[in-house]
């Protein structure tokens, strides 16, 4: 009994002596993810995007396309400029129309419209990675999926 009582004891005494919730110090930076962090994630992305849209999942590739944009947004938000670059502005004029163009394909059911949009996106990020002097980091229409956990087949209904 005495060693039921001398273990309870115990556990009272280490939870009254543990530490409440940390809280973040009050000057602490939020998070903001590296840039080639946030184009990595867009550009896994785009190749789930085009599985995804060459297996005709409609409902896979919006989602991708909002992810897309979302990590777009992120990019042009933490990081406006880059050097002499406009990160943001080409965003606005050289990343969201064709994105669009390729939603417009996906919302459409068009196969035929997909790859040439497709096309023209994966065209954009190359562009933008010249003009940023990210040259070096070529995208291109995926050949192979890295993913063999995933499906890009539609669902049954």
């Amino acid at each position: 009994m005495k060693r039921h009582y001398l273990g309870l004891a115990l556990l009272l005494a280490s939870l009254v002596a543990a530490p409440a919730h940390s809280q973040p110090a009050a000057d602490a930076k939020p998070y903001v993810p590296d840039l080639g962090d946030l184009m990595g994630a867009s550009q896994l992305r785009h190749f789930k995007l085009w599985f995804a849209g060459r297996s005709q999942n409609w409902e896979l590739a919006r989602y991708e396309i909002e992810q897309i944009r979302k990590s777009f947004e992120a990019a042009a938000n933490a990081y406006p400029k880059s050097g002499d670059a406009d990160i943001a502005g080409m965003m606005k004029t050289d990343g969201y129309a064709p994105l669009d163009a390729v939603k417009s394909a996906v919302d459409a059911r068009s196969s035929a419209k997909f790859g040439v949009e497709f096309d023209k996106l994966t065209q954009a990020c190359n562009a933008c990675h010249r003009a940023t002097h990210f040259g070096f980091i070529q995208v291109q229409v995926p050949t192979a999926s890295p993913f063999s956990n995933q499906s890009f087949v539609p669902p049954p209904k």
